[in-house]
């Protein structure tokens, strides 16, 4: 007969960090591009859940995602008493298997599970070595080794000095973090702990958590603290009007010593139906606040000209947000300059030998920094049958649009095409360069 661990009824989960990468969409899917541990004891990462059992069923999801169900024939360490089955999503894709296999994933707050290919699970045949190796290590109740690694929510910043506790089954370890921001506990019996981390000018949602520390293990645990520190404020038209219930503003990071961008500090601004906005969670430091300033183009950008805080459209003429130690910016007002007037800009998508290309995507191009002034057309847009997408710009600025079309099996890429300024409508013919429908047509 095998060990079985601990109930997890009672665990409250840590934010566990394993891949940067943005979730998910229905136009963007991201493949797996991760640097895994060798070893076992590197993939067993705190709080998973571990079983063997057999599928059970599929179901396809969006970007090649599966929704798998499990029997569980053997549950090993992490699931509820009594459980009969485990449904796994598996993000990165699955290969149908019609054998025992050995499931080390990711529980999420709905009851289910979670796996994919840069650290959050791990499936194998159940007769693969690091199968026996774990049974060996749960028979034996093994100890782990411990790294927490604190760091500040969203720009994942080490924090160094946070005061760190873990106690439970007996043992209590205790410490601050080092400058990288890491405490290594270099034994822990396997089990269950209360984990509380403090700082101070910090908050974590609740003060002490639940972990499981699996046997044998050696993945560090990455716990998030909220800066308390924020920027409130609103966001105006040239005469005083709320810009209201718009994205893709910016509040940017600045770097002194790199005198560049610090993208990690960096976050896209979003006004409410009043115009407000806010900001939480900030690190101490520099911020500009503004439209289109993001240094490169993506993400997507507001719909206006360059501007920064106060209302002007360079960096050297603006006005930084310094945000100190514990402290916080209230009842900022950021009043857009007057733009002067728009117009149409027609945008026809064509392959190489001349013919509308249909469902092909518009959207704003790169932009260099001492560019003129540049705008976003403001939304993404697809072609319609004749190939063309409409936009409504400013006069006074000019743009760089970009096309691709996704197909199944290809996709194709225009160059950048500059739009200049006009106070009247313009027209602009962007051409999918290696795409050629002329023979396909016939």
């Amino acid at each position: 007969m095998r060990l079985v661990g601990f109930s997890a009824s009672a665990i409250v989960w840590i934010a566990v960090v394993t891949s940067t990468k943005p979730a998910h969409s229905q136009e963007s899917c991201w493949a797996a591009d991760c640097h895994l541990p060798a070893t076992l004891c590197g993939r067993l990462t705190p709080g998973m859940a571990v079983f063997i059992g057999k599928e059970v069923s599929v179901a396809k999801l969006d970007c090649g995602a599966a929704q798998v169900t499990f029997s569980v024939e053997e549950p090993l360490w992490g699931l509820r008493e009594g459980t009969r089955t485990a449904t796994v999503r598996f993000a990165d894709g699955y290969r149908k298997l019609n054998e025992r296999v050995f499931l080390a994933v990711t529980p999420t707050k709905n009851g289910e599970y979670f796996h994919n290919q840069c650290g959050a699970g791990l499936i194998l045949p159940a007769d693969h070595d690091w199968v026996r190796e774990f049974l060996q290590m749960l028979t034996h109740s093994t100890p782990a080794t411990l790294a927490i690694r604190v760091v500040a929510a969203n720009s994942y910043v080490p924090l160094p000095d946070a005061r760190v506790q873990l106690t439970g089954a007996g043992h209590a370890f205790s410490g601050t973090t080092d400058p990288s921001g890491s405490f290594l506990i270099p034994t822990v019996p396997a089990g269950s702990y209360d984990l509380a981390v403090s700082k101070a000018t910090f908050t974590i949602e609740q003060d002490q958590r639940r972990v499981s520390v699996l046997p044998g293990s050696c993945s560090p645990l990455t716990v998030r603290l909220n800066p308390a520190s924020h920027i409130y404020g609103h966001i105006q038209d040239a005469a005083g009007n709320p810009i209201r219930k718009v994205q893709w503003f910016h509040l940017i990071g600045w770097s002194s010593e790199q005198n560049a961008q610090d993208y990690a500090n960096s976050r896209i601004v979003e006004t409410d139906a009043e115009g407000g906005f806010s900001i939480e969670g900030l690190m101490p430091g520099q911020y500009y606040l503004g439209a289109n300033i993001w240094e490169t183009p993506s993400p997507a950008q507001a719909p206006f000209p360059r501007t920064y805080y106060p209302g002007v459209p360079n960096r050297a003429k603006a006005v930084p947000l310094i945000i100190l130690e514990g402290q916080s910016l209230n009842d900022i007002v950021f009043r857009l300059p007057d733009y002067g007037e728009k117009r149409r800009l027609e945008v026809r998508v064509v392959s190489a030998d001349g013919l509308p290309v249909p469902n092909a995507i518009v959207e704003d191009g790169p932009v260099h920094d001492d560019a003129p002034v540049v705008s976003s057309i403001g939304e993404i847009k697809k072609t319609d049958q004749r190939g063309q997408a409409s936009f409504d710009v400013w006069a006074m600025s000019e743009y760089r649009i970009t096309a691709r079309l996704v197909l199944p099996d290809s996709f194709y890429q225009s160059a950048v095409n500059r739009v200049a300024a006009s106070t009247s409508t313009t027209w602009a013919t962007v051409v999918l360069d290696r795409l050629w429908l002329r023979n396909s047509a016939k």
